[in-house]
């Protein structure tokens, strides 16, 4: 079927996604940060006025063997996904479809990367990418290494947010490569909320590249925009989930429109 470009409100969506999930991400960012150890586990104003008067300035990060602790039983010996069918014969088909998907994916990197995250911080992701072969498209589960790269639905309640509807995931191409591969890119970021830097601190010389989910009444829609301009559009009719499953630590607080995460490290640091 041809993708009929639709009119999607992104910097409406962008701002509930923000809304959203702003007091989480500046949470699971100090969290990582602190978890990487050095200027991480101070505190700026105090680390700065010991820099400033050249007092030494020593962290020791001893909260990451217990993140290690809990990952490692997943490393050793990966999950899997699997069907129940009470047809035999369909059962065998579909886990071996699902099986060859995991092998050429390399799932158990994405299944203890998103664990990693996910303990460490609060928050982790998996997702379905499309990609394309020579024996034809097919589908690789990865995760993000950067849990802030991905925002779903704010008002998903479905702990493994099924009940989404519109995500995206953030990211930046060059601008040379973007000028070469496609025509006529505006430069600039979407209309946001209120926290421009959080999500986009756009690096020199690129574009923010934008990845969007959106169901819709016939299915799902994939676009992609590039500054702020759509260069890629994809319906899927039928599909009534989106590709995107958080993979989610302690809940520590979900008011209205509000999500608040968190992992060991925040429970270490007793704040």
């Amino acid at each position: 079927m041809p993708y009929v470009k639709k009119e999607i409100n992104y910097s409406e969506k962008l701002k509930h996604l923000e809304e959203g999930w702003t007091e989480t991400y500046n949470s699971v960012r100090s969290d990582l940060e602190f978890t990487a150890g050095g200027e991480g586990m101070w505190n700026p104003e105090v680390y700065k006025l010991r820099v400033d008067d050249d007092r030494p300035v020593y962290s020791l990060p001893l909260l990451n063997p217990f993140v290690d602790t809990i990952v490692a039983p997943c490393r050793l010996t990966p999950p899997n996904i699997s069907v129940n069918s009470a047809d035999e014969k369909v059962g065998r088909l579909v886990n071996g479809i699902i099986r060859g998907i995991e092998a050429a994916s390399g799932s158990s990197e994405a299944y203890s990367g998103s664990l990693q995250n996910s303990v460490a911080s609060g928050l982790g992701w998996l997702y379905l990418e499309i990609v394309n072969e020579k024996q034809g498209t097919e589908l690789r589960i990865k995760h993000s290494q950067d849990p802030l790269a991905i925002m779903i639905d704010p008002l998903s309640t479905r702990v493994d947010g099924a009940d989404a509807q519109y995500a995206c995931y953030r990211g930046h191409i060059s601008k040379d490569l973007a000028d070469r591969t496609y025509d006529n890119i505006e430069d600039g970021v979407i209309e946001k909320g209120s926290s421009t830097s959080t999500f986009f601190n756009v690096p020199d010389n690129s574009y923010p590249d934008v990845i969007w989910y959106c169901l819709t009444n016939e299915g799902m829609t994939i676009t992609r925009t590039i500054g702020k301009t759509e260069v890629y559009g994809q319906d899927f009719p039928g599909v009534n989930k989106l590709p995107i499953v958080p993979v989610m630590g302690e809940q520590l607080y979900a008011g209205a429109n509000n999500i608040r995460l968190g992992g060991l490290i925040r429970r270490g640091r007793g704040i």
